[in-house]
């Protein structure tokens, strides 16, 4: 029994994850889109690598890049 306990404790502590990592949400299509109907030459799109909206790099496409993911 305290094998089990300590092994679903472990489980537990290794894949949670930090309410930082899980709050922040990306919404793939409504930023092509965004990007898309834009007017600038070029937009910067958020991509979250690790989930956490604290680690973003921003990808820079043309509206007309979008339009072709958009299909």
């Amino acid at each position: 029994g305290i094998l089990v306990a300590t092994s679903m404790l472990g489980i537990f502590t290794t894949f949670s994850r930090s309410p930082a990592s899980t709050s922040g949400r990306l919404d793939w299509q409504q930023e092509i889109a965004h990007c898309a109907a834009s007017n600038a030459r070029v937009v910067k799109i958020a991509v979250y690598y690790d989930g956490s909206a604290e680690n973003v790099w921003w990808m820079s496409m043309t509206p007309a890049e979008c339009r072709t993911h958009l299909k």
